[in-house]
């Protein structure tokens, strides 16, 4: 909360006239406003900081105010030595409130040395006990005027201003005092403006619009003072105000000044729709009368509605007050003499006999002294009028009723102003920095890329006087990017490594992930126009910073921006590593030709229509690529208790994560927790990927999926790039409400700039920054984010691989490729100069693809229409082939099973090498496919299928746990069938016999190294019951023989349970869980134990829980009873992963209840 605090203009734009206002509500008030330089020298660009070397100290104030640095505050609590001499010391700062976000605003050019006062009461020159340094304080907010108006700029990131003392780096600056001058205009008054706000409660935690804490129907008023001491009995009054309501009925808010009503405001309801604004607003300016005294305040709410809430946003008062000091300072301006060629003299009424001085303090960071003359109560000076100036009175003496600033700690050497150049800035925060370095480090050995690793407390130290603000690491970048010696020496990247808050002040959150700020909109109440973005830091050219959701101010990102949403030092290097692991390239294989599109039902088929037409546009734009479609319509839709939905959708997703995809690209509905509205891909599903070896990056055009700016939800998007274990590399991901029709304007600039047509593919950040610059500057194009590193490159393969001859005809003059006819294909790998890459040695993974083949969806709602699309997804064979001096070979018989129709297949090849991270692919669609062979194959026999769990070691009824591998040996003299034309001759899986739920194998399918007559399979299995279980597994070879292979298993069973139904709340767990149960004795709860063992991955005990239990109400546990804060039997933090625990109760005659669950641990 913010209290009274009575502000004076600082002065930034030159206007003659202002209004406080807010909409069209306005009440005139006359002023001007002097635009004042600062100092000499001060608007020159720096190379260094003050900060680079010396001794530093870092202190804090909260208003604008004169403060006492004294003895105490030096010797007591900064703990220097005594005595400092005044010639050496220094206090500096640039706090001017907060950072304007326009590039061309003025601001101070690094921290400036402040102008003081030194009480040397022995006239020593050194800093001894009994003396003090009086200097003013520019408060942590501010007054802009703008286009006639007044309004409060309040500082969204701090209630604090930042200053730096040094006892060796200073020059002992003081004041210089100007000659007053004479004028016959004498002045008793001045212009008094002070505002009211609580920031406590921002209601779609979004956005900057803060209000107070709300008045409801029984607690419906709240109060605050304003002293208006000294007021001009004859000036009146103006007080604006803001008001909001969240009610579904109409409200009505009154404003009581000393207990009589001075304004009534009406608030209308809320209204409908999905997307109604979360509160209505209401504002008002009024004149009117008080007296001469501390005043009260109240605002009272009222509306028919019981639930119905009020809020203060803001009030802001004007009038005029003689005069007169307050234990010894004053500080004000006067408007009634601004004039061109005016002039007054200023005669304020001081009560102490001791010599006061004068101080202009229109630039906070440079004030200077004026002349006075001083005579009795009368204290007199005279200046010229021709502009708006700010001044401060006080009396050293009275220093003691000054408040003193409060000390924060010391400040290590820095010196970001002497960065020439740089590629590439890593900000993070000083626990996270061995993370960031390890990255950097790896980004100039990889990339050859110029990195630069800062705190974001550095940044600030330097840039906003050491305080948060959004403002200060754009400017960083934008001294970069300005200084830059040359075109090619321009910073290229941003990663902001460290999540952000909506809650910059850490009001309503711990702060725990709060550490490098985003952009929050200005808007808060409406869902659909509040955002929060990172691109704000991008904008650094002259005219660019502010309206950056606006078609009307054109703005360009310069630099390509990424965040790494991590809370922690370990989630940190976690996702480093993961990062160097995707990049070091070990994870090799045909994966990297794979790009997954994924597309919601309903809405007409508008998200199927537009993921097609970029999934075909990807087909026949980049046909190194083979795109998969998973469309939701085109699945079995199941009717469950909570609604619709599509398991074979969600299991279609877990297989292809399994396989792997370079890119995953999702379009339709979504939120913080799944796709589309069937709650397909779950979050607890994304927790769980150990597709560590085949991360995609994944593109969602869908809602809410990565809200990385809420603190107290860790979101699917943060989910899928934090999971240690796999998940994505990185993502292009939306962090508020977002619409269709701009989303596919974004998808389609994003995916045309990351694979452009014949040219060489930039970095994930990179291609966001020219898809974002190439189309509308909207809210919807801020609302996307780039989480992960922006110059993470896709893992496409390097090099080129051509068909050489097909049965040994060369490239254009191949035979058709028939059914049941043998087929040998030579191949190579070449080099950027298409020329043979004979030092290539090592794998290669062809595959033969049969035509497009037309599909259709189901119309599965009832409002759907069936919607065709093309796939080429007919696998004729995939095998594995050495790859000797640039060179390999592979053979294979043409199935039976294919379309004979005679049209265009495709080949597609990758390679992966035996050393080195260079790998290569390769395609060709000029191959025809069709007919059939005029000496087929003669083969009688069925393929040899053996069935097995996880590997072949398994035997026969053995034990697994719920989520095994089905591994499945095939041999055949011609082959195995994968086509899937879905004629029936599929590799198929059956479970327990459940012939309505089999599963199709064929895309597991992967020949034996060098030879086409055998393979396996490697098929994930998922959430199987306990007990035992069958598979049999049905293979067709090329000429349509069958085999079968059959195992069983054990599904490792818990004893017979009397506990049932236990889980753990939240899950995933990140500072604390609930463990909940239903015990089958509830009678016998009262006075057992519950005892709950977790063990790690490893199975190592690291915790041991033993709770009495109360009575239980029904057969439940009640939420909360039995807790575990994540931490080991030592007390420390335990690292994220998943954990088994089990839960054991034993009855009163020696019984005993067990039960198992798995929980994920985030922290």
């Amino acid at each position: 909360m913010i209290d009274c605090v009575q502000f004076m203009f600082s002065l930034r734009r030159s206007y003659h006239s202002v209004n406080v206002a807010w909409g069209n509500m306005c009440n005139r008030i006359s002023l001007a406003l002097l635009f004042i330089g600062c100092v000499a020298g001060a608007s020159a660009q720096l190379n260094s900081s003050v900060l680079r070397q010396g001794s530093w100290y870092f202190l804090e104030t909260s208003s604008d105010d004169a403060y006492v640095l004294d003895g105490d505050l030096l010797y007591g609590d900064m703990q220097l030595s005594a005595p400092i001499p005044f010639a050496t010391l220094g206090l500096f700062s640039s706090s001017e409130g907060p950072l304007q976000e326009e590039n061309s605003a003025h601001r101070a050019e690094g921290l400036q040395e402040l102008p003081t006062h030194h009480v040397d009461e022995n006239n020593n020159g050194l800093f001894d006990q009994e003396d003090a340094i009086v200097f003013y304080s520019h408060g942590p907010h501010d007054w802009i005027l703008e286009s006639g108006e007044v309004s409060l700029s309040f500082n969204h990131y701090s209630d604090v201003a930042g200053f730096f003392f040094t006892p060796d780096q200073g020059s002992g600056l003081q004041a210089t005092q100007v000659t007053s001058i004479s004028s016959t205009t004498t002045v008793g008054d001045y212009d008094f403006l002070a505002f009211w706000k609580e920031d406590d409660v921002n209601l779609y935690r979004s956005g900057r619009r803060w209000l107070s804490n709300p008045m409801t129907t029984t607690n419906s008023s709240i109060s605050w003072n304003f002293d208006l001491s000294n007021k001009v009995n004859a000036a009146p009054l103006t007080v604006a105000l803001r008001v909001a309501s969240a009610s579904e009925s109409n409200a009505n808010t009154q404003l009581r000044l000393n207990g009589q009503s001075i304004s009534n405001l009406s608030l209308p309801p809320l209204g409908n729709g999905t997307y109604r604004d979360v509160a209505r607003t209401a504002s008002t300016s009024i004149t009117t009368t008080a007296s001469s005294a501390p005043s009260t305040f109240q605002l009272t709410y009222s509306t028919s509605d019981p639930q119905g809430k009020g809020y203060l946003e803001d009030m802001i008062c004007h009038t005029r007050k003689n005069l007169i000091p307050s234990n010894g300072r004053l500080r004000f301006r006067d408007v009634s003499q601004v004039q061109s060629g005016g002039s007054a003299t200023y005669d304020i009424s001081v009560s102490s006999g001791t010599p006061w001085l004068l101080w202009d303090v229109t630039v906070a960071y440079a004030p200077f002294s004026i002349e006075t003359s001083q005579s009795g109560s009368s204290l007199a000076f005279g200046v010229a009028t021709d502009s708006l100036r700010e001044f401060l009175a006080f009396d050293p003496s009275q220093r003691t009723s000054f408040p003193r600033p409060s000390y924060v700690g010391t400040v290590s050497n820095q010196n970001l102003r002497g960065i020439a150049s740089t590629d590439m800035v890593i900000v993070t925060s000083s626990a996270m920095r061995s993370a960031a370095e390890t990255l950097a480090n790896h980004r100039e050995q990889r990339y050859g890329l110029d990195v630069e690793v800062v705190t974001i407390d550095q940044v600030y130290n330097e840039f906003s006087s050491g305080q948060a603000d959004l403002s200060a690491v754009r400017d960083f970048m934008r001294m970069l990017y300005k200084n830059a010696p040359s075109p090619e020496e321009l910073p290229q990247y941003l990663l902001l490594l460290g999540d952000a808050s909506f809650d910059p002040k850490n009001r309503v959150s711990s702060g725990s992930r709060n550490i490098i700020l985003t952009y929050e909109s200005p808007e808060s109440f409406n869902p659909l126009q509040t955002y929060a973005t990172d691109d704000f830091y991008g904008f650094l050219d002259d005219d660019e910073g502010s309206n950056i959701a606006t078609t009307s101010q054109s703005s360009d990102l310069d630099i390509a921006i990424g965040r790494l949403p991590v809370a922690t030092s370990e989630e940190a290097m976690d996702l480093v590593e993961k990062i160097i692991d995707y990049d070091d390239g070990g994870h090799f294989g045909d994966w990297r030709n794979r790009v997954t599109f994924v597309a919601d039902d309903e809405d007409n088929e508008l998200h199927m229509r537009d993921a097609d037409e970029l999934a075909d546009w990807v087909r026949l734009n980049q046909p190194n690529l083979n795109v998969d479609k998973i469309y939701l319509d085109a699945f079995a839709q199941v009717n469950a208790a909570g609604g619709d939905r599509y398991p074979s959708v969600n299991e279609a997703i877990d297989r292809q994560l399994f396989k792997g995809s370079l890119i995953v690209n999702y379009t339709g509905h979504g939120g913080p927790e799944n796709w589309a509205q069937e709650r397909v891909f779950n979050r607890e599903d994304m927790a769980e990927l150990t597709n560590n070896e085949r991360l995609p990056f994944f593109i969602t055009a869908t809602c809410d999926f990565s809200v990385y700016d809420d603190p107290d939800e860790i979101t699917a998007g943060e989910v899928l790039i934090t999971n240690p274990n796999g998940g994505a590399i990185a993502l292009v991901t939306t962090s508020r409400l977002v619409f269709s029709s701009s989303n596919r304007t974004i998808n389609n600039s994003y995916i045309e700039n990351l694979l452009p047509v014949g040219g060489s593919v930039p970095a994930i950040g990179e291609a966001l920054r020219l898809a974002k610059n190439a189309i509308p500057q909207n809210a919807n194009n801020r609302k996307f984010t780039l989480l992960g590193d922006p110059c993470t490159r896709l893992a496409i393969p390097k090099y080129s691989i051509h068909t050489v001859a097909i049965n040994g005809n060369p490239p254009g003059s191949y035979d058709t490729l028939k059914a049941l006819s043998e087929v040998t294909i030579q191949a190579e790998v070449r080099d950027e100069n298409d020329m043979l890459l004979t030092s290539f040695n090592g794998l290669a993974i062809p595959s033969v693809y049969d035509k497009v083949s037309d599909l259709s969806t189901r119309a599965n709602d009832p409002d759907a229409d069936i919607f065709t699309y093309q796939a080429q997804q007919n696998l004729l064979f995939k095998g594995q082939s050495s790859v000797n001096n640039g060179q390999f070979t592979f053979s294979f018989i043409v199935p039976k099973d294919i379309n004979y129709a005679i049209g265009e297949g495709k080949l597609s090849y990758y390679a992966s090498p035996n050393t080195g991270i260079m790998d290569a692919a390769g395609y060709d669609q000029s191959v025809l496919i069709g007919g059939s062979s005029e000496n087929p194959i003669v083969d009688n026999e069925g393929p040899q299928v053996e069935v097995f769990m996880n590997d072949a070691a398994f035997q026969f009824g053995g034990l697994t746990d719920a989520n095994p591998t089905l591994y499945v040996k095939l041999r055949d003299e011609s082959g195995l069938n994968t086509v899937g034309n879905g004629i029936g001759h599929d590799i198929i899986g059956t479970l327990d016999n459940n012939t309505q739920a089999q599963f199709v194998l064929n895309d597991f399918f992967k020949s034996a190294l060098d030879s086409f007559t055998q393979g396996e399979v490697y098929y994930p299995l998922n959430n199987l019951e306990d007990g035992r279980h069958s598979i049999r597994v049905r293979a067709w070879d090329v000429s349509n023989n069958s085999g079968e292979g059959y195992t069983e298993f054990v599904v490792v069973s818990a004893p017979q349970l009397a506990i049932e139904h236990l889980l753990n709340a939240p899950n995933p767990v990140m500072n604390s869980t609930s463990f909940l149960f239903e015990f089958n004795n509830p009678g016998e709860a009262a006075g057992l134990e519950a005892s709950i063992e977790i063990f790690n991955a490893y199975g190592e005990r690291v915790q041991t829980l033993v709770y009495p239990l109360s009575p239980l109400e029904g057969y439940r546990v009640a939420p909360g009873e039995l807790t575990w804060d994540g931490r080991d039997a030592s007390g420390a933090p335990l690292a994220k992963g998943t954990y088994l625990y089990r839960l054991q109760i034993v009855g009163s005659d020696g019984r005993k209840a067990e039960a198992c669950e798995k929980l994920v641990l985030l922290r």
